[in-house]
């Protein structure tokens, strides 16, 4: 082979391995934008969630024989209200007494909603102790889900409960395929 062709193939090689590098780190920087972009939504959709709760149930936050009430109503046990919650947004929602599930959208592997369990201890310590927001990744009966955490505050502004909305990890994963290949599925679907 000629120095010629040798120059030739080199400068290709080089050429066609930046190329790759280039894509892998558009492709994983433009992932990790995606995800932000994705916890920033489920943040927003849960003071939403919380805004249309203030109209939809007026009155106060409240701890009233150890279930969580919206001024009159029972959110403890309320399937009715997470449910509309979640049509609202298109995802999962929950709402915790303390660090208790107390109603939710999320269902356990055998179709019974995940009452009774506990948030982790970064979430109470960040959300319940601490009273801030909180978004990020979460597990959730073992599947992976983009959540934000927003404390629930009572009349005098002390901290008695969590409200969340969680998106799927592994539909979110469907969206950003769909919107690699061009598919332009945002456009059509939101």
């Amino acid at each position: 082979m000629s120095l010629r062709a040798k120059a030739i193939v080199a400068i290709s090689a080089i050429i066609l391995i930046s190329c790759v590098c280039m894509g892998l780190l558009g492709y994983k920087s433009a992932s990790g934008g995606f995800a932000k972009s994705l916890e920033m939504k489920a943040h927003s959709n849960v003071l939403s969630l919380l805004e249309v709760m203030q109209y939809k149930y007026p009155g106060s936050w409240r701890v009233e024989n150890g279930a969580l009430y919206k001024g009159d109503t029972k959110i403890s046990e309320s399937k009715d209200v997470v449910d509309h919650l979640g049509a609202i947004v298109n995802g999962h929602v929950t709402m915790f007494l303390g660090d208790t599930r107390v109603a939710t959208t999320v269902k356990t592997a055998s179709g019974e909603r995940s009452v009774g369990t506990k948030a982790s201890e970064k979430i109470i310590n960040e959300v319940l102790k601490g009273g801030k927001s909180f978004t990020g990744e979460a597990m959730v009966v073992g599947q992976p889900y983009y959540s934000a955490y927003e404390p629930i505050k009572d009349e005098s502004g002390a901290v008695i409960g969590i409200g969340v909305r969680w998106s799927s990890r592994e539909r979110n994963g469907r969206y950003l395929f769909r919107f690699y290949k061009g598919n332009n599925y945002f456009h059509h679907h939101y």
